[in-house]
């Protein structure tokens, strides 16, 4: 388990981007002058440890160990010292120091609630999308249509991905935090895109795995103008699905820039971005990171439709560059 956002955002606003520990109350959160970027020096400790091994571990809790409950906000100088002086600074304690600085807070500081709200629908919006997608392994389970001769898509992964863009499709957004959106509804209108070329040709796998994309240019009567005919139209479907694939990808890359910069700095810190195999090696060193350049932000939304993104296809990097 990992602390949600939503979590994590509630730990911060009703501890007013401070230190919990007495007599600190530093802030947690200071906006750089020269880039204006946040610089988070807050770290969000557990109360019983994450794990029975952590400082307090053994302690009896009710509920998750990474929800809000068990969370006190914290500078890192204090924090390492709860964990470190264990015996001074047991469960009760704890608790009594995080609910005494956050009645300070809301009576010395005061909290927006609207904001606050706000801030958790945003929260919860981006908790819910990352339980709908396993990006941690994106890498394989569409990376199969860049790298594969005859990629095979589970059918669970396909009703998997048609909801996911149905959830998109359907979501009642909040104010604000335009390009977490906007990365969001592209992202569902290329995915959908992808899917109704690839199921065009698609035929069951003879594993009984899922749906596979044939090498359908072969014909079993050698006719050299048909035979011709049929391979240039498969490679153009083959190198729009690849071109599909890495502006997916590049939307996702996008969703996780926007959600670090409005909703949660720290968000996928560890994992990074999103990458793609071009041999299919894990090992390999044919790995890609597709991103939007500037440019292709400044250009307006960046994917709208199907025979916008043919214009602009080229400019993307990486990409194929031919298909229909």
């Amino acid at each position: 388990m990992t602390i949600s956002v939503v979590d994590r955002k509630l730990l911060w606003g009703l501890s007013g981007s401070r230190c919990a520990y007495p007599g600190c109350r530093i802030e947690l959160a200071h906006k750089s002058d020269l880039t204006g970027i946040a610089v988070i020096l807050g770290q969000e400790a557990h109360i019983v440890g994450r794990s029975e091994d952590g400082p307090r571990g053994k302690e009896p809790i009710e509920g998750d160990r990474d929800s809000v409950d068990n969370l006190i906000l914290l500078c890192p100088t204090h924090h390492t010292l709860i964990d470190s002086a264990v015996e001074d600074h047991p469960v009760a304690a704890l608790h009594k120091m995080k609910n005494e600085h956050q009645e300070w807070v809301r009576e010395s500081l005061g909290i927006d609630r609207d904001q606050l709200a706000l801030d958790v629908r945003w929260a919860r919006i981006v908790d819910q999308f990352d339980k709908q997608i396993d990006l941690a392994v994106w890498h394989r389970t569409i990376g199969v249509l860049i790298y594969d001769v005859d990629p095979i898509l589970t059918e669970s992964l396909i009703r998997d991905l048609r909801n996911l863009c149905r959830w998109v499709e359907v979501r009642p957004w909040p104010d604000g935090h335009e390009m977490v959106r906007t990365s969001l509804v592209g992202f569902a209108r290329v995915i959908n895109q992808l899917l109704n070329i690839f199921m065009t040709e698609a035929e069951n796998a003879p594993s009984g795995e899922g749906l596979i994309y044939p090498r359908w240019y072969k014909i079993s009567n050698w006719n050299p103008d048909l035979y011709h005919e049929l391979l240039d139209r498969y490679k153009k479907d083959r190198n729009l699905m690849e071109d599909l694939v890495y502006e997916a990808t590049r939307h996702l890359n996008l969703y996780i820039d926007s959600v670090r910069s409005a909703v949660d700095p720290d968000y996928r810190e560890e994992q990074g971005y999103l990458y793609l195999l071009q041999d299919g090696s894990e090992y390999g060193d044919a790995t890609v990171v597709p991103l939007f350049s500037q440019a292709d932000l400044d250009d307006g939304a960046p994917y709208t439709t199907l025979d916008r993104f043919l214009e602009v296809r080229k400019t993307r990097n990486p990409n194929t560059g031919s298909g229909l």
